[in-house]
C-alpha cells in the first residue's frame, strides 16, 4: 500500500466476512492515528478495509473545524479491492451530531465540545465502532498572517499556518495551478494534499475567505523500491528511497525515516532518523538517494514511512 508519506509492505487480504454479519466480526481495530503534518485520523479498521476521518490535530474546544473522509479497501488485486469497496459505500459517519456518507468526503464539525469530537462509523443507523479525538491540552496561537511550506513530497500533505474560518468553503489552495485537495483545516491552519506534477520549483497559492497569500513552492518526487515481505524472524530485506525535485536546492533539506511497526521489524539506524540532505549532496541530476536494510523480529505486517518536515516558510502574508 502507498501512502501519501512512505509506503507499507502489507501481507494482508481481505476477510471474508460481509458488513452484514454480527458487529462483533466486522469491527477489528479503532484508533486514533496522528498521520502527517497537523493532522490526526479516526482509523475504523474493518474486515474488508479501512474508513478514515481526518482532523486538524490542533484542536480547541469551540473550535469550527473541516475534516475529509477517505476508505481503503483491502484487496491483494484491483477486483479484489473493487468488491470490498461496494460494501463499504453504505458506510456513514456521525460527527459532531451530524451524518456524513463515507462518499461525500468531507464534513464540517461547527463546534468543538470540551470533550474533543465524537466520531461514529455507522452502517444504516448501526454503530460499528466509536472514537473521541480529544483537544489538545494547549494550541499553538492565531498567526495574524498565512505562513507557506517552502517544500513538500508530491502526492504527500503539508500546512499552512494563518487565520483560517475552520470551513472548507472559504478556502483554495493551489501548487503549480493545480488545485490541491483539503484534508483537515482549524481556526489555525489548514492541510493539504499535493497534487501530481514536475519535481522541482513551481509556485503556491492560497485564497482564504477573500484574502491571499503566494510563494515558491518545492515539489518534491520519492520514488521508493519496496522491501519483500517478512516471513521468517530474522529474514532480512531493503527498501531504497530516492528523492528527487532537488535541483538548485540553497539550504539543508530535511527527510525523516520512521517505522511504524518496530514490534514487527527493525530498521538499520533505529526506528526514527531524521536526515539533512546538504545542497553538495544532491546529484547533478537533482536528486538523492538512500538505502536501509529490514530485519525480522516476526512475521507480520510493516510500514515504513519517509517523509519531508513542515519547514521555514516560503513567505507570502495577508
Amino acid at each position: 500500500m502507498k501512502t501519501a508519506f512512505g509506503f507499507a509492505a502489507l501481507l494482508a487480504g481481505a476477510s471474508a466476512f460481509a458488513l452484514d454479519r454480527p458487529t462483533r466480526q466486522v469491527q477489528i481495530e479503532s484508533k486514533i492515528l496522528e498521520l502527517g503534518p497537523g493532522v490526526i485520523s479516526a482509523d475504523f479498521g474493518l474486515n474488508l478495509g479501512h474508513v478514515y476521518a481526518n482532523l486538524p490535530s490542533d484542536l480547541a474546544a469551540g473550535d469550527r473545524v473541516s475534516g475529509s473522509l477517505a476508505v481503503f479497501p483491502k484487496g491483494k488485486s484491483d477486483a479484489d479491492r473493487s468488491a470490498n469497496a461496494a460494501p463499504m459505500s453504505a458506510l456513514a459517519v456521525e460527527i459532531c451530531g451530524s451524518t456524513f456518507s463515507v462518499s461525500k468526503g468531507l464534513f464540517v464539525c461547527p463546534r468543538v465540545s470540551p470533550e474533543g469530537v465524537d466520531i461514529k462509523l455507522l452502517l444504516a443507523t448501526r454503530p460499528l465502532g466509536r472514537l473521541l479525538a480529544k483537544p489538545k491540552v494547549s494550541v499553538p496561537p492565531r498567526g495574524p498572517s498565512f505562513l507557506l511550506p517552502a517544500e513538500g513530497i508530491d502526492l504527500g500533505r503539508s500546512r499552512i499556518l494563518g487565520p483560517f474560518g475552520g470551513d472548507f468553503g472559504a478556502t483554495s489552495v493551489s501548487i503549480g495551478g493545480l488545485p490541491a485537495p483539503l484534508v483537515a483545516e482549524s481556526p489555525r491552519s489548514c492541510i493539504f494534499e499535493i497534487p501530481a506534477g514536475p519535481p522541482g520549483l513551481t509556485q503556491i497559492a492560497l485564497s482564504e475567505n477573500g484574502s491571499t497569500a503566494a510563494g515558491v513552492f518545492r515539489r518534491i518526487g520519492l520514488v521508493l523500491t519496496p522491501p519483500t515481505p517478512i516471513i521468517h524472524t530474522g529474514d532480512t530485506t531493503s527498501f531504497s528511497a530516492e528523492v528527487t525535485g532537488l535541483a538548485g536546492l540553497e539550504r539543508p533539506l530535511t527527510l525523516n525515516l520512521r517505522n511504524l511497526s518496530p514490534d514487527v521489524a527493525a530498521m538499520e539506524g533505529g526506528d526514527e532518523q531524521t536526515l539533512k540532505i546538504a545542497p553538495s549532496d544532491v546529484t547533478a541530476s537533482g536528486s538523492f538517494a538512500i538505502t536501509r536494510k529490514i530485519t525480522g523480529k516476526h512475521r507480520g505486517d510493516y510500514v515504513v514511512n519517509v517523509s519531508v518536515p513542515w519547514d521555514a516558510p516560503a513567505g507570502g502574508a495577508r
